[in-house]
C-alpha cells in the first residue's frame, strides 16, 4: 500500500512539472513579447486575435502593416523567421510605383484586356518580372499568350509574325507559297500527318515532294523554297 502511494505521488509530481514547463515555454514564446513584430501588428484588421494568446510558432495567417503603410497577410511563424513586407521587398506590385502598367505604359497597346479580364488579370497588379502567362494582341491583330518577363527580355514577341507558330491563312506554307503545292507529295506527307497549311514556309521539317516526272524525294521546306527545289533525281539524270 505504501509503495502504491509513493508511486501515485511521483506520477502527480511529474505531471505537475510538465504543466509548469509547458506554461513557462508558452510564456517565453508569446508573440506579444516580440517587440519588433508587434510594431507591424495590424490591430485594425486583427480584431479577432489577441497577440497575447498567440505564440511565435503559430501557423495562423494574420494582417500586418509595415512602416511604409503597406498591408498584407502572412503566417506568424514566417514573420518570426524574418520574412518581411512583400511590397517593400519587390515581391508584390504597388500600383503607381512598381507595377507593369506604371513602368511600361507603352506596352499596354498590346495588352489583351478582353482575355485577361476573363482571368481577373490586370496590368497594374503585376510586377515586371512576372512569369504568369497573360494575353497579348499584336499590331496585326494576332492573339497569343506570353509572360511579361519574356516580353521584356526579347523572348515574347508575336509567334505568328515571327514564324514560330502557324496561323492558317497567314503564315502557313499553303498560303505564303502556293506555287510549291504543285510538287507537294500529298500521299506520302499524309502518312506522316504533315499538311501544307499546318507548317510555315520557314519550317525545318523534311517533307516529301513529287516532281512533274513522278520522282519522289525528301527535302526541307526551307531549302525547297529558297531555290534548291530542283528534283535531285532529275538533276542526276539530267532531265
Amino acid at each position: 500500500m505504501l509503495i502504491l502511494s509513493v508511486f501515485c505521488y511521483i506520477i502527480r509530481a511529474i505531471n505537475y512539472v510538465f504543466v509548469v514547463l509547458k506554461v513557462m515555454l508558452y510564456m517565453s514564446d508569446r508573440l506579444i513579447d516580440n517587440k519588433e513584430l508587434m510594431k507591424e501588428w495590424n490591430q485594425e484588421k486583427n480584431i479577432l486575435y489577441n497577440p497575447a494568446d498567440l505564440t511565435s510558432g503559430s501557423s495562423k495567417k494574420v494582417w500586418w502593416k509595415c512602416k511604409n503603410g503597406h498591408e498584407w497577410e502572412a503566417v506568424i511563424h514566417t514573420r518570426v523567421k524574418g520574412v518581411g513586407c512583400p511590397y517593400c521587398m519587390g515581391k508584390k506590385a504597388i500600383q503607381g510605383v512598381n507595377d507593369f502598367a506604371t513602368l511600361y505604359p507603352e506596352m499596354l497597346k498590346e495588352w489583351d484586356y478582353e482575355e485577361n479580364d476573363k482571368l481577373g488579370i490586370k496590368p497594374n497588379e503585376l510586377l515586371v518580372g512576372s512569369i504568369k502567362k497573360v494575353y497579348w494582341i499584336c499590331s496585326k491583330g494576332h492573339k497569343y499568350d506570353r509572360s511579361i518577363y519574356d516580353r521584356l527580355h526579347g523572348r515574347g514577341n508575336c509567334p505568328y509574325c515571327g514564324n514560330r507558330k502557324v496561323l492558317q491563312g497567314y503564315n502557313d506554307l499553303a498560303t505564303t507559297n502556293p506555287e510549291l503545292l504543285k510538287d507537294w507529295d500529298y500521299e506520302e506527307n499524309d502518312k506522316l500527318g504533315i499538311k501544307p497549311n499546318e507548317i510555315t514556309n520557314g519550317g525545318k521539317e523534311k517533307v516529301w515532294w513529287k516532281c512533274k516526272n513522278g520522282h519522289e524525294y525528301q527535302r526541307h521546306v526551307y531549302n525547297e523554297r529558297k531555290g534548291s527545289g530542283r528534283c535531285p533525281i532529275c538533276k542526276k539524270l539530267k532531265l
